[in-house]
């Protein structure tokens, strides 16, 4: 439980799961905390007047899923105004990464089928050196997280090394001791690993690595929300703030060129893609309106893509000036094609990946062309609370 006056946040669970407050369900009824614990929906009166938890613990639904990927024990449920309470139930969703073209026509499977959530492209100058990483959750809280690196052009894959914990954004660079790391692997798996960056937060992952190896840009959460800082890679190596206002920036992109960093900022009230010079010279571009999220260049920096606020995967034409000084060419926005959901919810998301030459996408979808696993809607759960 926080404060939104900065006094220290007191620990209510031990559970690693999301919680959503109910209201009381009725005339001298108490309000309670649902939150996962195992497969179970708990719930848990809750003092809104005290700000503590009171009462028996009961279980209000079974067998109840996370979301795809399982992401910190996120548990699939959610709660209406008046008290209505929906679940997911079943297993992880398998998911098949396959290639799509300019128009989403599928063009073939890509890797085995796993519990993928996030994945990228390796850049590389030529199409076949470039190596995909998916990354899988095994275990259903802290469990590892499985490499697979695979050649794009023979389609074969072979996994590289099982990085300890959780790792949820690789920008071919983790999380330990309950805060989120950066740390350099190779990506072979071979040799120590090396800790880059000490962010010891949960609200913090690395974002971008520039195309020359001298830059690491990162998200890290404070007073101002989620700001984007830069991490040389030479010298003293101190990191600095590139973003930081009372805005949330996030999901920074360098450009190929290294002159421009894509990001997304709520600066407007909703997630638009802007793009702004590095270092900042005050030219600053939106790119999207209406929503948009996820941006990612292409290699040869012509196009910036995003995704639009109803999953749609949109292209920007784009001509990088010869420096950040200059101004920056920007086209119309076109729309390609729609996107599923990544799954979770929450960042850092990655729904799509582009190859070096924008003319094909890395698009997660359930295996088999299955469907997600089934809601179930509950209307009373409610009567396990004693008055």
């Amino acid at each position: 439980m926080g404060s939104l006056d900065g006094k220290p946040p007191e620990r209510l669970l031990p559970d690693v799961s999301n919680a959503i407050y109910a209201g009381p369900g009725g005339p001298g009824r108490s309000g309670a905390l649902l939150f996962r614990r195992g497969d179970t929906l708990m719930a848990q009166p809750f003092d809104l007047a005290r700000l503590r938890m009171s009462g028996d613990v009961f279980p209000a639904a079974e067998r109840v899923g996370v979301g795809i990927g399982g992401y910190i024990g996120l548990g699939a449920f959610s709660l209406s105004e008046n008290g209505t309470l929906a679940y997911g139930s079943g297993g992880t969703p398998t998911i098949q990464l396959a290639w799509a073209d300019r128009t989403g026509k599928p063009t073939g499977s890509f890797g085995p089928p796993g519990p993928y959530n996030r994945f990228r492209l390796a850049g590389g100058r030529k199409t076949d050196r470039v190596r995909l990483r998916q990354l899988g959750h095994r275990g259903p809280r802290f469990g590892s997280r499985r490499d697979l690196s695979a050649d794009i052009r023979s389609h074969r894959g072979q996994r590289s090394h099982v990085v300890p914990r959780r790792s949820p954004c690789p920008i071919w660079s983790s999380n330990r001791n309950g805060g989120f790391n950066l740390y350099l692997k190779s990506a072979n798996g071979t040799g120590p690993e090396e800790l880059l960056i000490k962010l010891a937060t949960v609200n913090g992952w690395g974002s971008d690595w520039s195309r020359d190896g001298r830059f690491i840009l990162y998200q890290t959460g404070a007073k101002t929300g989620q700001d984007l800082w830069i991490a040389p890679q030479f010298g003293d190596r101190k990191p600095f703030p590139y973003l930081q206002t009372q805005f949330d920036e996030q999901d920074g992109r360098f450009s190929p060129d290294g002159h421009w960093v894509a990001y997304v900022s709520n600066e407007s009230g909703r997630d638009e893609t802007y793009v702004q010079a590095l270092p900042p010279s005050g030219a600053k571009f939106q790119i999207s309106s209406g929503g948009g999220s996820e941006p990612q260049w292409r290699m040869d920096g012509t196009e910036l893509f995003y995704l639009a606020a109803d999953q749609m995967l949109m292209a920007v034409p784009v001509k990088l000036g010869r420096s950040g000084s200059e101004p920056l060419q920007v086209g119309l926005p076109k729309p390609l094609m729609a996107v599923p959901p990544a799954g979770v919810p929450i960042p850092p998301t990655r729904s799509y990946a582009v190859s070096n030459d924008g003319q094909r996408f890395l698009i997660p979808s359930i295996a088999g062309g299955g469907t997600g696993p089934p809601i179930t809607v509950v209307l009373n759960w409610q009567v396990g609370l004693k008055r």
